[in-house]
């Protein structure tokens, strides 16, 4: 019975998981809700195996046809004998499966894998997808091979690469949830472009203490939702008396297309479309730089974080105690006090008649 009673909460999560990973991929919600159901493909996987002086190496990169961006990039790179094995022809699932052994086995040159698996990402910008994506849909990778071609000599700085690659078109929530690698085989990390490079100079500092306590906190967590705190003067908890695990009240942003997609998602916006409180389990509360962060943990494993510029009352969910009254006594309870009643004028016609 109990595993009965699950089942639609297990479904809700599973479905705000894949949601938030169909939106890094698609515009809006109703794509977000076509892709999980089946009914569109979103993205082009290219399956590229490369030799680089004498290394054997396999890549997987996820592009998205809506947004015109990489999602994901698997290079590994090395002297693997599993890895000369692996062919292009294979469908994902068991490319997969395959990167997996490959990690276990050993033998990846992971500084060479993060080199080549970096250099796709400045070869294949936005301008490159828009004008790919025709051929892509053909089936056909080369122009994208010769490419990577120069990127790999240029960025790799090496004299001898050997190309071969497929591409399929595929949808990006079943290549990426619960995908096999997960926590075994690590996507490669995107470079930064010259804005973000030119960002990090400016204000290149190491995290205040506070920022590291917000920052481990939040890494426990798939994702981060920044929201107000509900505050409730009379009847809110003061900062002082909240436990871990205690249940507070949220505000999620609700402005934006992905914001409402996200709020739906985690089943905080009632039939009218009216958005309700977020219902988080209280972490902790950082002191930071004359603001306080209050973390709790959400739905489908997201952390949420508001900030206050001083303490607060923090709203808590309503139980709602309804009285039962018991009919079957008040009868009783009436004829009771008639009684009582009729008592107390007899004594007094009693007095009255003694006196006269």
């Amino acid at each position: 019975m109990t595993d009965q009673q699950n089942q639609p909460k297990d479904q809700l999560k599973v479905q705000a998981e894949q949601i938030n990973i169909a939106l890094e991929s698609v515009n809006n919600e109703d794509q977000a809700k076509e892709l999980i159901n089946g009914r569109i493909q979103d993205a082009f996987l290219l399956k590229i195996k490369v030799d680089v002086e004498n290394r054997a190496g396999m890549l997987m990169v996820l592009i998205s046809m809506y947004k015109k961006r990489i999602l994901e990039v698997y290079s590994l790179i090395g002297n693997s004998p599993l890895l000369r094995k692996i062919h292009t022809f294979e469908d994902y699932q068991q490319l997969s499966r395959d990167f997996v052994a490959v990690v276990n086995a050993g033998g990846v040159d992971n500084s060479v894998s993060d080199m080549v698996g970096r250099a796709v990402y400045k070869s294949i910008v936005t301008s490159v997808i828009e004008v790919s994506i025709p051929a892509w849909e053909k089936r056909d990778a080369t122009n994208t091979i010769n490419l990577l071609q120069q990127s790999f000599i240029k960025h790799v700085k090496v004299n001898r690469v050997k190309l071969t690659a497929e591409v399929e078109r595929i949808s990006s929530v079943k290549f990426r949830y619960k995908n096999p690698m997960q926590g075994i085989v690590s996507p490669i990390t995107p470079p930064l472009n010259e804005e973000e490079e030119a960002a990090l100079k400016e204000d290149e500092r190491e995290l205040l203490p506070f920022e590291k306590l917000i920052d481990a906190t939040v890494k426990g967590y798939s994702r981060e939702l920044t929201c107000e705190s509900i505050l409730s003067p009379v009847s809110g908890v003061e900062f002082d008396d909240l436990v871990e695990g205690q249940e507070i009240l949220f505000k999620l942003p609700y402005s934006s297309s992905e914001e409402k997609a996200t709020a739906k998602a985690l089943d905080v916006v009632d039939k009218d479309g009216n958005l309700l409180p977020i219902v988080g389990k209280f972490i902790t509360i950082v002191n930071g730089k004359n603001e306080y962060h209050i973390l709790a943990e959400g739905p489908a494993n997201t952390v949420l974080h508001a900030i206050e510029e001083r303490p607060v009352r923090i709203a808590t969910p309503k139980k709602i105690v309804k009285k039962k009254i018991d009919k079957s006594n008040a009868p009783a309870n009436n004829m009771g006090l008639l009684v009582i009643a009729g008592a107390a004028i007899m004594i007094l016609l009693v007095l009255i008649l003694l006196l006269i």
